[in-house]
This record gives structure tokens, C-alpha cells and sequence, in this order.
């Protein structure tokens, strides 16, 4: 990114004095996040017309149900008025009401999420949030560039009553509240995170999930790596035991260049375990040594994070990282 000269003195001491945990100044755009509660809407609305007035309330949300769900507005209003005065589901919405009373902690979380992603992107449209519940009807997390849905069914937590069937524990353990910042940061990063479409190697997809965590974590400083990773504590800390041994299993079985999608997805998909290098191994190992290999290439090439985002050539982070695993076989 090229700037006047008068102003890359400034600019730099603005980054190193505000590039840390607290970033709450990192710009001086009052840029604040009010989510739009259609959850606690829908669910007071007494008939059709009611449900009509709330989308009124909300144009973007209307016309996202309208172009994927619904074909007209009345099935659209009927539907909705069904799902906010269903008995069994009252149930389900008295829960989300309980844990999510008070939803300002998450909207402060992205309200720093946007300043910040905006500090680096001036041309960030700053997205309207709406949360939801659809009673598990496949709507979690919906984002585009106008607009992020967060179905809240979903974010209730290990102790919910009520859980999506189709979620397995492994992935759900990470639909928590302190999730709900991350999963939308990492939406965010791959909108930005340049691909080589002809590159279809297992170290290219490690690459770009690197890139992807790497935006994360500089977007969201404060937030620990567990979080970024969704790895526990625990699988962090056996990741960097395991390192030199991934690093070899990867180079003697010739991993980093291998095109074979089933090969590949074992080493990057959401799986419990990665039981190719230990049956304790965390799943997506793949994508981990990718952060790795990311991590050293920008400390050793002292790049920014736009110019990380727009590199697309894997071989090039790879052989500039000088990646070298920490527990040497």
C-alpha cells in the first residue's frame, strides 16, 4: 500500500502504540455494532402484520430470506408468524432469551472487529447484524457483505437443552459465545485471502487457512488462541509437542504437494482427530502447520497483512518462511 511520505511516520507510530490487546483507538471512527434482535422481535408479534412491520424494520434481511427461502413476502410473513407463536418452540427462544438477555458484550467484540478491519480496509462495508432463531433449521452463521445473520439456537453452549442433531460434539464444543467474534472474523478473512484457483495442493489450502487465522488474530489481538483456532488448551499444546513429527510425517509421505482431494481432507477438514499421525493428534493438523508456516513468513519477511492476504503463491510463503519445527526429530 504506498502512502505520502509525510504520512508514514504518523501512520507507523499509530501502529506500533495501538497494535496490541487493547485496540479499542486503533481508528478514530465511532464505529459502533447495535445487533437487531429479530429473535425477541418475532416472537412478540401477535399477528401477520406484526411480522411485516419487523421486516419493514429491516429490508436486507427480508430480501435474504426472499431470494433463498420464501417465494413471496406473504409466505415469508405467515411463515415467520408460525415460527415466532410455535408452543414447542417458545421453549427453545425462552432459552436464548436467558443466555443472551444482554447481547452487548458481543456487540462491543464487533464493533472493535469492524474498526479494525475497516483501520486496515478503508473500503470495509460495515455489515448489519441480526440475530435469529430458526428452531436448528440450518441458519447458524449467514454472512455477506451487507449482512450477518447469527442464529443463536445454535451459540447456547455445552450446557444447552437443546442441540442441533446434525452437529456433531466435536464442532458444536466451539458454538459458544465467545465464538460467535472469531467464526465472523474468520467469514471476513476469506473474502480478503487471495487464492491461486489453479494451485490445488494440500500446501495451498494449508497457505490459505494460514492466512485466514493470521487475519483473524490481527484483527482480533485480544483473543486467545484456542479461540482463533478453535483448538482446546489441550490440543494446542499437543500440536506444538507433535510439531517435528508432523513436519516429517508431512515430508516423507510428500503431503505438502499431493493433489489427492481424499488424501487432503484428512489433514484439513473438521474431523475429532487426525489419526494418520496419533490417535490424540487434533483434527485439521493441517490447517495448524499452515498457521505455523504463515507465522514464520510474516516474521521473517516482515510482512503487512494486506500484502500477506494478497499473496497467493504457497511455494513462495513455504520456502521464505524458514518454518523449523521446535521440537526437532
Amino acid at each position: 500500500m504506498k502512502h505520502f511520505l509525510l504520512y508514514i511516520i504518523p501512520l507507523f507510530i499509530l501502529i506500533s502504540c495501538t497494535d496490541t490487546c487493547d485496540d479499542t483507538n486503533i481508528i478514530s471512527e465511532k464505529l459502533e455494532v447495535k445487533a437487531f434482535r429479530f429473535d425477541q422481535k418475532i416472537r412478540k408479534s401477535e399477528s401477520e402484520g406484526d411480522v411485516k412491520a419487523i421486516f419493514t424494520e429491516i429490508p436486507a434481511f427480508e430480501a435474504f430470506f426472499l431470494k433463498h427461502q420464501f417465494p413471496s413476502q406473504d409466505i415469508l410473513y405467515k411463515e415467520m408468524y408460525k415460527l415466532g407463536s410455535n408452543k414447542d418452540i417458545q421453549v427453545l427462544f425462552d432459552e436464548i432469551d436467558k443466555k443472551y438477555t444482554d447481547f452487548s458484550e458481543v456487540e462491543k467484540e464487533l464493533s472493535l472487529l469492524f474498526r479494525r478491519v475497516k483501520f486496515y480496509y478503508p473500503e470495509f462495508n460495515t455489515p448489519q447484524v441480526v440475530t435469529f432463531a430458526s428452531g436448528f433449521g440450518g441458519y447458524d452463521l449467514v454472512m455477506s457483505k451487507d449482512l450477518i445473520i447469527i442464529g443463536l439456537d445454535y451459540f447456547l453452549g455445552k450446557d444447552a437443552k437443546f442441540k442441533p442433531n446434525d452437529f456433531p460434539e466435536y464442532i458444536l464444543k466451539h458454538y459458544e459465545k465467545e465464538n460467535i467474534t472469531s467464526k465472523i472474523a474468520y467469514f471476513i478473512a476469506q473474502r480478503y485471502a487471495e487464492e491461486n484457483l489453479k494451485d490445488d495442493s494440500m500446501l495451498a489450502q494449508m497457505i490459505f487457512h494460514g492466512k485466514v487465522y493470521e487475519f483473524t488474530k490481527t484483527m482480533m489481538p485480544c483473543a486467545a488462541d484456542s479461540i482463533i483456532l478453535e483448538y482446546s488448551n489441550e490440543d494446542l499444546e499437543l500440536s506444538s509437542k507433535l510439531d517435528g513429527f508432523t513436519w516429517s510425517h508431512f515430508q516423507k509421505n510428500k503431503l505438502f504437494f499431493t493433489s489427492d482431494n481424499t488424501i487432503i481432507t484428512k489433514y484439513i477438514d473438521n474431523r475429532p482427530h487426525t489419526l494418520e499421525i496419533g490417535e490424540k493428534c487434533p483434527g485439521r493438523i493441517g490447517r495448524w502447520l499452515g498457521y505455523e508456516l504463515v507465522k514464520s513468513y510474516v516474521d521473517n519477511n516482515n510482512v503487512s497483512i494486506q500484502e500477506l492476504m494478497k499473496t497467493n503463491d504457497a511455494k513462495l510463503i513455504f520456502n521464505k518462511s524458514k518454518y523449523k519445527p521446535q521440537n526437532q526429530l
